[in-house]
């Protein structure tokens, strides 16, 4: 990815320090990314030092210098290239023609190359629509074609936490549910042990005055005792019996 700014100096002319110094900055950094940044003004001096210096690709057209702050301009300009023993590069950056530029480039270490006198290719490119068969052509000969050429909706962020959402609702649901369900259980357990408590004591009562009123006729004082304790059990398990407690 390349970015020109063209009419750099409309840029740098009424900039703050700081924007200064935050420019600077990031050419420092989307350079190491393999990001380009080209300036494009009438003179380097319309860029400030610190910025020309980040820059490590150069292209130089032919300067004019009518005055002594023109020829200071363009000294400084051509100091800025790494020195080509072949030529000036002063006096070849006045006498360069149409087409014709200075060119210095970062070779694979990062280092500047000397300067070199070239020419410069006019633009391969066609003013128009790009018809499908040209587009599909291009597309498939790219090199990163075979990369990208599937498509893959890979899980995002937003799906994760939208599942991770809709799980942890659904988990807390449940355990509201199983909450809820085990406080009826525990009611409805509470509510049987009170049926059954005032349920044994009801049947209790009943074959105990039952029992004592066989047990009195047939035994006196005696039977009428026996005959309460054996009602008052007889009693609690025919209803146990019944109920199924």
């Amino acid at each position: 990815m390349v970015f020109f700014f063209d009419e750099a100096h409309l840029l740098f002319d009424s900039a703050s320090k700081s924007l200064l110094t935050k420019i600077e900055q990031v050419v420092k950094l989307i350079r190491s990314k393999g990001v380009g940044i080209y300036f494009i003004t009438q003179n380097p001096k319309d860029i400030p030092d610190g910025v020309l210096s980040q820059l490590g690709n150069k292209i130089q057209h032919a300067l004019h210098a009518y005055t002594p702050a023109e020829q200071k301009g363009v000294k400084a300009a051509a100091m800025s290239f790494r020195e080509n023993p072949a030529f000036d590069t002063y006096d070849t950056m006045l006498s360069l023609g149409i087409g014709e530029a200075l060119v210095s480039v970062l070779d694979e270490n990062g280092v500047p190359t000397m300067v070199e006198r070239c020419r410069i290719l006019p633009p391969q490119s066609k003013m128009g629509p790009l018809d499908d068969a040209t587009r599909s052509q291009e597309i498939t000969n790219n090199l990163l074609y075979v990369r990208y050429k599937d498509f893959v909706d890979r899980d995002s962020a937003y799906e994760f936490l939208q599942r991770k959402s809709a799980s942890d609702a659904e988990a807390a649901a449940k355990q509201a549910e199983e909450l809820a369900a085990r406080k009826e259980a525990e009611k409805q357990a509470a509510t049987n042990r009170a049926v059954k408590s005032v349920a044994n004591s009801a049947a209790g009562t009943i074959g105990r005055e039952v029992g004592n009123t066989l047990g009195s006729s047939i035994g006196g004082k005696f039977g009428k005792k026996l005959g309460g304790n054996i009602g008052a059990s007889l009693g609690r398990g025919i209803l146990n019996t019944f109920l199924k407690f």
